[in-house]
C-alpha cells in the first residue's frame, strides 16, 4: 500500500467514518502486577527474551547485564500489558524483519516506515481516549512520547532488537520532559532516536543535544535515588521519586562530580539541582547527597554550560542554598566526547571553595580549565533594551533556510508569467520588506519556495502607484529602537488571494500566528497592478515585542525581582537603571506561555538555550 494511497482513498475515508463511530475506551485503575498477572505471561516472557538473547544475530555482543534492561523487561512504563512477548513479536517481527536482521538501523527503519504509513491510514481518526499500543497509530497522540517510547520499547524489544528508555526532565529551552529509545550501534555504544519519525542519532542535532540531565528507566531498582536515599519524612519532586533511575547524562555532555558548600543545617538528605520553569520557576533535575561532616552537597555527572538552581526541597516548595551557576569550560580535553564509549569514565571531582573548583585528588590543584561561574548581579547599573521574550525556534529556523530563494511570479491576464524576485536571504521571524525592479502591471501574483511549503505568516504585496480604489496603508514595519522610524510611501494592493493548498488565506488575515503551508500562495487583483515590493513574515511564535502588550522585566538577585513594567509602544522596550551581569526574565502580562531568562551583554539578549554557550 506504500505507493498506492491514492487507489485506497474511498477505502481509508470509509475506514475512518466506521472507526470515529466506536464508543469511548473504557478507564479503570490498574492493579499491581503483582496481583494482575499470572505465571504463563512471566513465563512467556522470559523464554521469548532468552530465545532471542541466544538466536538473534544483533544480540551476539550483548552482555548479560545490558540484557536484563534492553531485552528481558516484560514492561517499560505503566502501560496496560495485553499482549505477552510472543504476540508482540508474531504481530510485528514480519513487518520488521523485511529487510533482514543484520543492522538495527535497518530494522528501525521499516518500523517507521510502518508507524508513518498507518498514520496515514488513520487520518482523520479521531480517538475517544488512549488506545494502548494504537495510541502509535493516531496522529492525535504523535506528541505523547512517553506512551509512544513505551510501546516503542516493548515491540522492538519483543523482536530482539536492544531498546533502553531515556529522557530528560526538562530541555534547557522548554519546560516539558521528553522521552525516546536509544539502542546499540556497530560498536555497542547506545546512540539515542525519537520513535517513530527518527532513526539513531537522526534528531541528536536538531533536538537531543539541548536536554538537561538525562536518565534511563531501568527495570532493575537503584539504591542511590532520593526514593531509597531521602528520609522517611523528606519530600522528593515528583519528576525525580522514581526508585528505577539511571543517570546517564554523561553519554550526552561533558559532565564532571560537583561539590557545593552546604553553610546551613537541613534536614534533609538529599538537595537538588533545577532549571528554570514558567510555570513553577524551577523544575529538579537532579539530586545531590548531603555530606553532613563536610557540609557540602556532592552532585554527581554535572554537565558543562548548563544553567542550575542549587535548592532543597521542603513541602512541595524549593528553597534555594546557593547562587544559581553555569559550569563553563576553556578545555574539554580532560572529559571524553559523548557517545564515545559504552561505559562511564572516572569524572573529574572538583570542589567549589572561595569560588574556585579544585581538585579531591591528592594535590588539590586549582582546576584552570573548568569555571564555576554565579549569577548574582554586581554595583552597576544598565538600560536595558529588549525585542524578545524568547529565543527563535529551532525548527522554525530550519524552515527559514528553505525559504531563501523563494520566487515571486506575475501573471498577465493571458495566464503568461515572469519571474520578478527571487530572495536572497533567509527571512527573519518579523514583517519585513524587499524591494525588486518592475515596470509592468500583473492581475495576478504568486510566491513559491521551489520543493518545499511556503510556511508565510503574512504576504503583502506593495507598490507607489496602486489605484486607489483597491489599495490601502500597509502594515507598518516593526520598530526595534529609537531610531528606527521610517516614513511609509507605498500602498498595499488589495486583492482576493488565491484558493493554492492550506490555510491560502492565512498570509493576509492580519495574524502573525497563522501561515499557510501549501506549495504557493498569491493574490489576484480586480485588474492589473505594479508591485515593486513585498512584506512578508515567515511562520512564527510571534515571541517579539508585540505592540499594546503588557510586559515586566524581572532580574535574578537570590530571588527573582522587578525592574518594572511596561506597556509596548513599539517592538522594543528599553528598561532603565537594571542591576547587570545577572540573569533577567521579560514576562508578557497578557500574552503566550513561551520565556525564557537571558543575558545581557553589550545591547544583545543571548537566551539560555545555545545562544549562551
Amino acid at each position: 500500500m506504500r505507493n498506492k494511497w491514492p487507489e485506497y482513498d474511498s477505502i481509508v475515508k470509509q475506514l475512518v467514518m466506521n472507526f470515529n463511530e466506536y464508543p469511548a475506551p473504557s478507564k479503570h485503575t490498574g492493579t499491581c502486577d503483582i496481583k494482575n498477572m499470572n505465571a504463563d505471561f512471566l513465563i512467556d516472557n522470559i523464554e521469548s527474551a532468552f530465545n532471542e538473547w541466544r538466536n538473534n544475530p544483533l544480540l551476539v555482543n550483548l552482555s548479560f547485564d545490558d540484557f536484563k534492561e534492553a531485552i528481558l523487561p516484560y514492561r517499560t512504563g505503566n502501560e496496560h500489558l495485553p499482549f505477552t512477548k510472543t504476540a508482540l513479536k508474531n504481530k510485528y517481527h514480519h513487518i520488521l524483519s523485511q529487510k533482514g536482521m543484520e543492522s538495527i538501523r535497518t530494522v528501525i527503519g521499516e518500523y517507521i516506515q510502518y508507524i508513518t504509513d498507518l498514520r496515514i491510514l488513520y487520518r482523520g481518526a479521531t480517538p475517544q481516549g488512549h488506545l494502548g499500543v494504537y495510541d502509535l497509530y493516531m496522529n492525535e497522540f504523535k506528541m505523547n512520547c512517553f506512551n509512544i517510547t513505551t510501546w516503542s520499547c516493548n515491540i522492538l524489544r519483543a523482536s530482539g532488537i536492544p531498546v533502553y528508555f531515556e529522557f530528560t526532565p526538562q530541555y534547557r529551552d522548554r519546560d516539558n520532559p521528553h522521552y525516546w529509545c536509544a539502542s546499540p550501534d556497530s560498536t555497542n555504544i547506545p546512540l539515542p532516536y525519537t520513535v517513530p519519525n527518527n532513526n539513531l542519532m537522526d534528531d541528536w542535532e536538531s533536538e537531543l543535544q539541548y536536554s538537561s540531565k538525562v536518565y534511563r528507566r531501568t527495570y532493575g531498582a537503584n539504591r542511590k535515588t532520593p526514593y531509597f536515599t531521602a528520609r522517611p519524612d523528606e519530600s522528593i519532586p515528583a519528576e525525580l521519586a522514581i526508585p528505577t533511575l539511571l543517570d546517564v547524562t554523561w553519554r550526552y555532555h561533558p559532565t564532571i562530580t560537583l561539590r557545593v558548600p552546604l553553610d546551613l543545617f537541613i534536614d534533609n538528605n538529599n538537595v537538588y539541582l533545577c532549571t528554570f520553569n514558567t510555570k513553577t520557576e524551577l523544575t529538579a533535575v537532579a539530586w545531590g547527597k548531603v555530606d553532613y561532616k563536610k557540609r557540602e552537597a556532592i552532585f554527581e555527572q554535572v554537565p558543562i554550560n548548563h544553567l542550575f538552581f542549587p535548592a532543597y526541597y521542603v513541602d512541595e516548595e524549593y528553597i534555594s542554598f546557593s547562587t544559581p551557576f553555569i559550569l563553563t569550560a576553556d578545555s574539554l580535553a580532560e572529559i571524553p566526547e559523548p557517545f564515545s564509549d559504552s561505559k562511564p569514565y572516572k569524572p573529574l571531582d572538583l570542589r567549589l571553595k572561595d569560588g574556585k573548583l579544585i581538585s579531591t585528588s591528592f594535590w588539590r590543584q586549582t582546576n584552570k580549565h573548568i569555571h564555576h561561574k554565579p549569577i548574582k548581579p554586581d554595583m552597576q547599573k544598565q538600560d536595558i533594551l529588549v525585542t524578545r521574550k524568547y529565543p527563535i525556534k529551532r525548527h522554525l529556523s530550519k524552515i527559514y533556510e528553505t525559504i531563501r530563494g523563494g520566487i515571486l511570479i506575475g501573471y498577465n491576464e493571458k495566464k503568461e508569467s515572469d519571474t520578478l524576485y527571487k530572495l536572497p536571504v533567509v527571512p527573519q521571524p518579523y514583517l519585513q520588506e524587499f524591494e525588486f525592479c518592475n515596470k509592468k502591471k500583473y492581475r495576478n501574483y504568486s510566491f513559491i519556495v521551489p520543493g518545499h511549503a511556503v510556511n508565510i505568516a503574512e504576504m503583502e504585496f506593495l507598490g507607489k502607484d496602486i489605484p486607489k480604489e483597491i489599495s490601502i496603508s500597509p502594515t507598518p514595519l516593526p520598530i526595534f529602537s529609537p531610531c528606527a522610524f521610517k516614513k511609509d510611501t507605498l500602498k498595499k494592493a488589495i486583492g482576493t488571494p488565491m484558493q493554492t493548498g492550506r490555510e491560502p488565506y492565512s498570509p493576509f488575515d492580519g495574524n502573525l500566528e497563522t501561515y499557510a503551508g501549501g506549495s504557493s500562495i498569491g493574490m489576484n487583483f480586480p485588474k492589473p497592478i505594479c508591485v515593486t515590493h513585498i512584506r512578508m513574515a515567515p511562520r512564527n511564535a510571534n515571541n517579539m515585542i508585540v505592540k499594546g502588550n503588557r510586559y515586566e522585566l524581572m532580574y535574578y538577585d537570590c530571588s527573582w525581582k522587578s525592574a518594572g513594567k511596561q506597556v509596548a509602544k513599539d517592538n522594543y522596550l528599553i528598561f532603565q537603571d537594571v542591576p547587570s551581569n545577572t540573569l533577567y526574565w521579560l514576562k508578557n502580562l497578557d500574552h503566550g506561555k513561551e520565556e525564557l531568562p537571558f543575558f545581557y551583554s553589550e545591547g544583545v539578549q543571548y537566551f539560555i538555550d545555545k545562544s549562551f554557550l
